[in-house]
């Protein structure tokens, strides 16, 4: 999968590398939107943004086509098993109640899990699109959660030298890499912490 995803980013890159400059950012966020829609990694999305475009560009090029991307994933999830899976959660209660728990909190449960890197972020757009988790919180808390993910990889991809160390599993990383990578298993044991009693509250509530 790794030697598919390298081919295919190292042709796509190319080929946004030999574009007219008006064009190559809007084709690149198509290409991203459509490749989080097949679930495709979106750490390696901003790194290939960060390398093609630089830092700056890179993040807000990459953003956009990860939101984009996550919309549409929401919105395709929404339309084609929303209504099935409610029809089938009717006879489990506690599916229910976190169901509504998290649809109340839809923003910052969406903002929370976006940080969190335990959760791919590709498959959490469709786990969101069968709750009850509205679109404009799904969107805002997707935005918000991933820019501190989007500034990490873009400077990363920014400073990385070839195509392949985009899909390299071993790279040498700088200290401000492990310093960043640190925080975030903080932050990450926190958001769980919070997750997990959430959910106990909510499952708590719907047996009374």
């Amino acid at each position: 999968m790794k030697a598919y995803l390298q081919t295919a980013l190292e042709q796509l890159l190319h080929f946004i590398a030999g574009l007219d400059p008006l064009w190559a950012p809007p084709i690149f966020i198509l290409c991203c939107a459509v490749a989080t829609t097949m679930l495709v990694p979106t750490s390696m999305l901003v790194l290939a943004a960060g390398f093609t475009f630089g830092m700056v560009w890179g993040g807000i090029y990459g953003l956009i086509g990860i939101t984009l991307g996550a919309a549409l994933s929401f919105l395709i999830s929404r339309h084609l098993a929303f209504g099935w899976v409610h029809r089938k959660s009717q006879n489990h209660p506690k599916f229910i109640a976190l169901d509504k728990a998290i649809a109340a909190e839809g923003f910052k449960i969406v903002a929370l899990l976006r940080f969190c890197p335990l959760f791919p972020h590709a498959l959490l757009n469709y786990t969101f699109g069968v709750m009850r988790v509205t679109f404009r919180d799904f969107l805002g808390g997707t935005i918000l959660g991933s820019i501190p993910m989007i500034i990490f990889f873009s400077v990363i991809g920014g400073s990385l030298k070839s195509i392949a160390e985009i899909t390299a599993s071993e790279r040498t990383r700088t200290p401000a890499e492990w310093a960043f990578i640190a925080l975030t298993l903080i932050v990450t044991i926190a958001i769980l912490y919070y997750l997990a009693r959430f959910a106990r509250k909510a499952l708590s509530q719907a047996e009374k």
